[in-house]
């Protein structure tokens, strides 16, 4: 329930506008009236308070009164624009939306570190991973030099018995002795600020899981849309922070692999471990049996 101005405040005309560090827009309404009047209202006036204010609602983030002569007072109230709208759902629910007041998105890259063995395979023109794993435990250098290893049986195995696998076969075994166990690659990241006059209602509601983001109207670009169309996204932490301001901002991020690097129809991401509940793996500890749940 929104807070009224008492009738009898006379709105100044000095009202301002600032630019928060946040990038939200501080909004000051300035009015006059007598002074006990103004100090009887401005208890009800609290951090995060809904305001009616020119026919709409506000949220207030601030006040401050000072007593002028002749037992009046100014009441100056800090204020936003209200983000929050309320619907009715199905089944007469209430639905609740937060509109952001500043929205900005960013793209970056995260760097991952890549096992060689990652390039392994068992057949094709691909590195074998059990003849490496072998080669790298043979004991005698001269042995592994020539990349051989000692079966159990005493003979010799070399790379030759791999077919078409040999030469790249050798050629990761040479890369592990110039010491290189990784290869760099780096994966597209989208970051994501929006200010709210609230904290969101449904923070880390989509945290591990498959997500694609949606930029708002205006807040995005036709580059922004291709590049987010291009990929398959995990939305990453999802954190909010309460500002100097009163303003509440909150940093979303996602992590991104290209669509057209695995075969048509397949995810990216794995459904089993990232997918919607229903499709994705369970914790042991949600499943209830035997030993019961917690």
């Amino acid at each position: 329930m929104a807070v009224t101005i008492p009738t009898t405040a006379v709105r100044q005309k000095d009202d301002s506008q600032t630019l928060s560090e946040s990038g939200a827009a501080g909004l000051v309404a300035t009015f006059n009236d007598d002074y006990d009047v103004l100090k009887t209202f401005a208890t009800a006036l609290k951090s995060g308070v809904a305001l009616t204010l020119d026919g709409a609602t506000v949220i207030v983030k601030s006040y401050q009164l000072r007593r002028i002569p002749g037992d009046r007072g100014i009441l100056s109230i800090s204020y936003s624009e209200n983000d929050t709208t309320t619907s009715e759902g199905e089944g007469g629910s209430t639905v609740t939306t937060q509109t952001p007041l500043e929205e900005f998105w960013e793209i970056k890259s995260v760097r991952n570190d890549v096992s060689l063995f990652a390039y392994c395979g068992t057949s094709g023109a691909t590195p074998n991973r059990a003849f490496i794993e072998c080669w790298q435990k043979e004991p005698n250098a001269e042995v592994a030099s020539s990349y051989n290893y000692t079966k159990p049986d005493g003979t010799l195995s070399s790379p030759e018995e791999l077919g078409d696998q040999y030469y790249a076969t050798c050629d990761l075994c040479r890369l592990f002795e110039l010491g290189i166990e990784s290869v760099m690659r780096f994966y597209p990241m989208l970051v994501c600020t929006k200010v709210y006059s609230q904290c969101p209602a449904d923070l880390q509601s989509k945290s591990g899981y498959i997500d694609t983001p949606s930029p708002s109207s205006g807040a995005g670009s036709p580059g922004l849309t291709s590049f987010i169309a291009a990929h398959q996204w995990l939305q990453g932490p999802d954190e909010c922070a309460r500002q100097p301001d009163k303003t509440w901002k909150r940093v979303t991020t996602w992590l991104g692999i290209r669509l057209d690097s695995v075969p048509s129809g397949m995810s990216p991401w794995n459904v089993a471990l990232y997918g919607p509940d229903g499709q994705r793996w369970t914790m042991p500890h949600v499943n209830s049996g035997a030993n019961g749940s917690s």
